[in-house]
């Protein structure tokens, strides 16, 4: 950004993190333009599937190679709560307990997608770049000294919904 370092008090971003196609150096120039003790406000879609460019949940089966085939039939599965909740767990465990021991700080963890960009959109979000998760990026921020004020870590260890806000609203401490 064309803006000296802690030029602001805050910054933020509102459903469009995800359409970055490397957010990790969108944050790192949020935190380099917002004062210490500034705030910085992420509200993206969080977690986008990599599904949604393909438009697979609502494309019919006959229109699709079997690769898509066999994603689309395990689609509901990957929805429900309990399989997200025991995969996201698991992930999140191990890299709170790498950023624990390490005690430097960590790399964004997040998946690249192929946007879609087609006139006929099957899904909103379907032209994402990037899928965030919350704790990722909390890790992101809580391991360069910063701060969330509106959540707890261990809020977002254990669940990926009403535990924590939508949105990370983070103190930068430089």
């Amino acid at each position: 950004m064309p803006f000296p370092d802690s030029a602001f008090d805050a910054a933020w971003s509102i459903w469009t993190l995800e359409h970055v196609p490397n957010p990790e150096m969108a944050l790192n120039e949020m935190r380099r333009v917002v004062k210490s003790n500034g705030y910085v406000l992420l509200q993206p879609a969080w977690n986008t599937d990599p599904w949604l460019p393909r438009g697979l949940r609502k494309r019919p089966y006959g229109e699709l190679g079997w690769r898509d085939r066999l994603t689309k039939f395990s689609i509901p599965l990957r929805e429900l709560h309990w399989y997200r909740a025991f995969y996201l767990r698991q992930v999140r465990v191990i890299r709170s307990l790498v950023y624990h021991i390490g005690r430097a700080p960590v790399r964004l963890r997040f998946t690249s997608t192929t946007p879609s960009y087609e006139e006929s959109s099957w899904e909103s979000d379907a032209d994402s770049t990037s899928s965030l998760d919350r704790h990722e990026t909390l890790l992101w921020f809580t391991s360069r000294g910063d701060r969330c004020l509106n959540c707890s870590e261990s809020a977002l260890l254990l669940r990926r919904g009403n535990a924590c806000p939508a949105g990370l609203v983070i103190q930068v401490h430089k």
